[in-house]
């Protein structure tokens, strides 16, 4: 099986990439310098070649950002222009790596561009081209951003949290998602929305207990309730200093919940997903 990979140098791409060249599968790595998802002009004819005789195309590039345009351009236009040209081409399959909650509809740039680049190549599903949407939770792994920034947050003594942290997550490995990737990619399933979800629910004060205790051996540290009406401020300064991981749109993330049934999910592993109690 040949198989092209979008974003194979991400957090996520990395991953698969590396439990992919254990298989017997052909696998190319598309870079950003061969093919940028933030250039509206694409090359029709080098897309063709570049898919030529292509079962399986894995599409991780994702990116939070305050411009709303490039976000659109990166998580809906490119892959949507991609998906059709792939199409055309005969590949196989097509996998979207989303976001949980995604949602065209949504208030919030990050959720809604994701949102509307799901929706856009799900239409392009048929009989001769499969269209799964992969929609993970809270990653939890080596080499990611919010797993870097929640470990540095679990090492203070004294947390300022939203709401005491009180947000409801389920926080996700990164060797089940990139397994769960791969079983997509190898395998035929009928699902096309999947939802990645570690085994068990928590709140965020909860999960940074856990890794600090897990990681630093640390009591528990003092939690204060930042009110509402001072968060906004903090997170538009604190988001030019975090990647954008915190800022309001992450808060309102996090009020509406990381969670979701994952009953297929444990299907689709042929085991239940790793508890964050365990990571």
């Amino acid at each position: 099986m040949n198989i092209i990979l979008f974003g194979s140098s991400g957090f996520i791409g990395c991953h698969v990439y590396q439990l992919l060249t254990k298989t017997n599968h052909n696998i190319r790595c598309i870079s950003s310098k061969s093919l940028n998802f933030a250039q509206s002009e694409i090359n029709k004819n080098t897309v063709i070649q570049m898919f030529y005789k292509t079962d399986v195309i894995i599409n991780m590039v994702g990116i939070m950002s305050n411009n709303h345009q490039l976000m659109q351009a990166i998580h809906h236009d490119t892959p949507l222009k991609l998906a059709q040209i792939a199409k055309s081409c005969h590949v196989k399959k097509w996998i979207n790596i989303s976001a949980l909650g995604a949602n065209s509809k949504s208030h919030i740039a990050f959720v809604k561009s994701k949102g509307q680049g799901d929706k856009a190549i799900l239409d392009l599903q048929d009989d001769g081209f499969d269209v799964h949407i992969v929609r993970p939770s809270l990653i939890f792994g080596k080499g990611g951003t919010s797993t870097n920034l929640f470990l540095l947050l679990a090492k203070m003594p004294i947390l300022p949290l939203p709401n005491g942290g009180k947000f409801i997550i389920q926080p996700v490995h990164i060797d089940d998602v990139a397994q769960g990737i791969i079983n997509i990619a190898l395998h035929k399933y009928n699902k096309r929305i999947i939802n990645f979800t570690g085994a068990e629910m928590c709140t965020l004060s909860q999960y940074l207990t856990h890794l600090r205790h897990r990681y630093y051996n640390k009591p528990n540290a003092f939690i204060i309730t930042i009110p509402y009406k001072f968060t906004n401020a903090i997170l538009k300064i604190s988001r030019y200093f975090t990647n954008n991981m915190i800022s309001p749109d992450s808060l309102e993330l996090l009020n509406q919940g990381s969670v979701s049934d994952n009953t297929y999910y444990h299907f689709l592993l042929k085991k239940m997903p790793i508890s964050y109690k365990n990571f």
